[in-house]
């Protein structure tokens, strides 16, 4: 099991019951829990309730492929909650992949080949393959891929096809990186539009995704930034995932090195402002702290197996309060892994 999951349903009690006892004393501001969670759970919302978006997710590992640069699903950022060797053979493994980019730096080529810019690719159920079609309105600087309605049994679209949108995607290089443009549709609608830029250095390299997304109505707009780095040198990955909507913000950071994992998480809803970090070393071992608006109201030590939370006060929040806290940190894991992963996804089909 993760060890982020395993900590999230005793971090949240004793955090709501340190928060609690400890919000008159060390804070101007008075903390409603509840709201906190109201808009982290619109913000995660705008991803995981969004069907452009999951369409376009998990149709990107049917789209085709076309190495650009090669070896970037071995340095996407992926769950990096693990410790050990497990870690340092991750580390190792991606900062290989690097080595072969850099490489490849050296005689850089466009994204796309010249044979399918501005086409348009659409399923094709006999192949069960995306082919390219007649059809117009693709970037003359890349391609247009049309999502559908996805069967959720083979992850593949429905048939007879339902079509929900498509996916612009843009060759925007730089001679100092390598960079796709997403632009999602659902029907005519501007759902998602961001880039993922990919920069490689000869001992850092680092794979960056910015932009928007909206709801389904095009509606609700959230920002979002991630970036993934890899340093050869220092043998770490970091891994950092921010969502802003409207005064609601969530940051995750995730810190690998040979022998710990270093997890920070920042909810902010105003001025109001919740952290956890927690460092876990190889041997399993917890270090971290707890803080409200900046102070530190509880300090966690113990194992993953056994964590201790020392906190101050002993007031025991409502099962209502609780529930909100365990679901603002379940919240923080999906944005470090699935949320992630997804938005870096379709990039695969240059940087593979």
């Amino acid at each position: 099991m993760r060890v982020l999951e395993r900590l999230i349903p005793v971090a949240a009690v004793l955090l709501a019951s340190s928060l609690a006892a400890c919000k008159d004393a060390t804070s101007p501001e008075d903390v409603n829990i509840g709201t906190i969670e109201a808009g982290f759970t619109s913000a995660t919302a705008t991803f995981n309730n969004n069907a452009a978006f999951q369409s376009m997710a998990v149709l990107s590992n049917l789209f085709p492929v076309y190495a650009g640069t090669a070896a970037l699903r071995a340095s996407l950022p992926t769950s990096p909650l693990a410790t050990g060797p497990a870690a340092l053979a991750r580390v190792r493994a991606r900062s290989q992949a690097l080595r072969v980019m850099a490489s490849l730096r050296s005689n850089p080529q466009a994204l796309f080949p010249a044979n399918v810019l501005g086409k348009t690719l659409v399923w094709d159920t006999t192949s069960h393959t995306y082919v390219i079609s007649a059809l117009t309105g693709a970037p003359p600087t890349g391609i247009r891929i049309l999502i559908y309605a996805v069967n959720p049994i083979i992850d593949e679209p429905i048939v007879p096809l339902q079509q929900l949108g498509y996916v612009d995607l843009t060759d925007e290089s730089t001679p100092a990186a390598d960079q796709l443009g997403i632009l999602l549709t659902l029907g005519a609608t501007t759902i998602a539009d961001y880039t993922v830029t990919l920069s490689i250095g000869t001992t850092r390299s680092t794979i960056r995704a910015a932009g928007f997304i909206r709801n389904a109505q095009g509606t609700g707009e959230v920002d979002f930034d991630f970036l993934g780095a890899v340093d050869i040198q220092a043998q770490t990955i970091t891994s950092t995932g921010q969502l802003t909507s409207g005064a609601a913000s969530i940051y995750v950071d995730v810190l690998e090195t040979p022998t710990t994992v270093t997890l920070t998480i920042r909810l902010q809803q105003e001025r109001n402002k919740v952290e956890l970090v927690v460092q876990v070393s190889d041997t399993g071992d917890l270090t971290g702290t707890v803080k409200f608006n900046g102070v530190i109201v509880a300090t966690i030590s113990g194992t993953v197996d056994g964590p201790v939370f020392t906190a101050s006060g002993g007031r025991t929040l409502s099962a209502a309060e609780t529930a909100a806290l365990i679901g603002i940190f379940e919240k923080a894991v999906d944005v470090a892994t699935d949320i992630g992963d997804a938005i870096y996804r379709p990039a695969a089909i240059v940087f593979n």
